[in-house]
């Protein structure tokens, strides 16, 4: 499902979990894909893993830095000539045990919504002079629901639905798809550090059973970026094992 040979794919977050196997999936299908992350040993050594400098590129960056983001989908530009698809994918738990910890509150809003429409922001600028493209944001189960015991992760994650919708219909007539993705439990570096009981409560919630693994959600932002959804814009796609269905 979903050739994109010939395209081109930047993605934040890219060395690990969500955007490490969204890199991978688009890259087993043809693309060049550039990888951006804040540390320059670990993502070099992730782009080396997915193939090596003629189709994989890694590019230090910090999603939280409008200047950072900026600076990254130029490189994407110059490493392969133009960008088909921009997928935000980085992010930060925000879990604190006191659910009102200004510092955490900053720090979760700054990666996890205002490096997202940093992204939205310098991907439509290229995207409208080449003729189009797709956006796939990775929000949350929490940009649907609440979640006990953090306020910021769902603000931010919330926020990443409303820019995603609004950003569809602004752009809906350039040709410029844009669409979140929104995963529920994952077993990624980023589930990792919530405490385990709480992630053990949150699980026993979801019909399926278990958590996701990182390549289905990958398959589900392949899906929102390719040919088969050329109709979908401005969706929140559920890829949650049933958890905000109840």
């Amino acid at each position: 499902m979903g050739d994109f040979t010939g395209k081109v794919v930047a993605v934040t977050g890219g060395t690990s979990g969500i955007g490490y196997a969204a890199a991978k999936t688009f890259l087993d299908h043809g693309a060049s894909v550039v990888i951006g992350g804040r540390h320059i040993f670990k993502g070099a050594a992730a782009a080396e893993r997915l193939g090596g400098p003629d189709r994989v590129r890694f590019f230090a960056m910090d999603a939280a830095s409008e200047e950072d983001v900026r600076r990254f989908v130029a490189y994407a530009v110059e490493s392969f000539g133009r960008l088909d698809v921009a997928v935000a994918s980085a992010g930060i738990s925000g879990f604190t045990l006191d659910v009102y910890d200004t510092e955490v509150w900053k720090q979760t809003l700054e990666t996890n919504l205002y490096g997202v429409f940093y992204l939205n922001k310098y991907a439509v600028e290229q995207m409208r002079r080449q003729g189009g493209g797709a956006i796939v944001n990775v929000g949350s189960a929490t940009s649907v629901v609440g979640n006990a015991g953090t306020v910021c992760y769902p603000a931010a994650k919330h926020g990443v639905a409303g820019l995603t919708k609004s950003a569809a219909i602004t752009h809906a007539r350039e040709n410029i798809r844009v669409n979140c993705v929104v995963p529920g439990f994952v077993t990624t570096p980023l589930t990792a550090g919530v405490p385990e009981e709480d992630f053990a409560r949150n699980l026993a919630m979801v019909p399926m059973g278990r958590a996701a693994r990182p390549e289905e959600i990958a398959a589900a932002i392949r899906f929102l970026a390719g040919d088969e959804a050329s109709y979908v814009t401005g969706s929140l796609l559920t890829v949650d094992g049933g958890y905000t269905a109840q």
